[in-house]
């Protein structure tokens, strides 16, 4: 069975139909080998239209890109195979506390409405199936079109796939991740999007344990342990739109693939 949590956390109650609405929530959800997470992902989402930029950091070499995310494939059931892996040590030495493994903005062809979005993130390593690489942390952020503020989805809040602390294979078994940030009151969670810009950070080290990425030095660090150091493995990223829109979406897909 996969299980999620609702996390209480809600955007701002900022001016402007086009800018998020304090009904805007996300899931944390995860299961373990063989196991379907409650949201499939997307064949023929917004973002799959959408180009990127890497603007910081990367992945660790031969394991995968940007656009191995917005590609509208699940990364496959072995490292290399389309997955996209966080580059490791991001927040390291020590004075780097807090460092993103990547910053990565995708950019829509125009402006788009947005209902959902979903971040999912999978151990494939069959040698080893509850290291840390299946959870995800990151923030998210957004431009509007004809607007030059770049607004924080959620507050700035770190959108996690469980809690800090947890250790795959000791406290929590599982094998994939998902997080799904959407409008709890119906509705869209963003219009008018020109584009959004994803901060990813480490999540783990070798022997599978949550942490955040701050060092026990850093005034932000919540769980006292050193900083993350081993990335997620990142298996895919959908942006959703209003049903109707993504009902056409979805035919065209099937129909690009006959």
């Amino acid at each position: 069975m996969s299980k999620h949590l609702t996390a209480l956390v809600t955007a701002a109650c900022l001016a402007g139909a086009s800018v998020a609405s304090a009904d805007v929530v996300y899931d944390k959800d995860w299961a373990d080998w063989g196991v379907d997470l409650s949201r499939p992902h997307v064949v023929g989402d917004l973002l799959e239209s959408a180009t990127w930029v890497l603007e910081l950091g990367g992945f660790i070499p031969g394991l995968g890109d940007p656009g191995d995310l917005n590609d509208g494939i699940w990364g496959g059931n072995a490292w290399g195979n389309g997955c996209a892996v966080l580059r490791d040590w991001a927040a390291d030495p020590e004075y780097n506390s807090g460092t993103p493994a990547a910053i990565i903005r995708y950019d829509f062809p125009a402006p788009v409405n947005i209902t959902e979005i979903r971040v999912f993130a999978s151990n494939p390593d069959v040698n080893a199936p509850y290291n840390g690489r299946s959870f995800q942390n990151y923030q998210l952020e957004y431009k509007l079109a004809g607007d030059p503020t770049v607004y924080q989805l959620l507050n700035g809040e770190y959108i996690r796939s469980t809690n800090y602390g947890e250790w795959n294979g000791s406290t929590v078994r599982l094998n994939k991740t998902g997080t799904y940030i959407y409008n709890d009151a119906g509705g869209f969670i963003l219009q008018n999007v020109e584009y959004l810009r994803f901060w990813f950070y480490d999540v783990s080290q070798t022997t599978g344990g949550f942490w955040d990425p701050f060092w026990p030095s850093d005034a932000r660090d919540t769980d006292g342990n050193r900083a993350a150091f081993e990335g997620s493995g990142l298996q895919e990223i959908d942006v959703i739109p209003e049903p109707a829109s993504m009902l056409l979406l979805a035919g065209a897909a099937l129909l690009r693939r006959r």
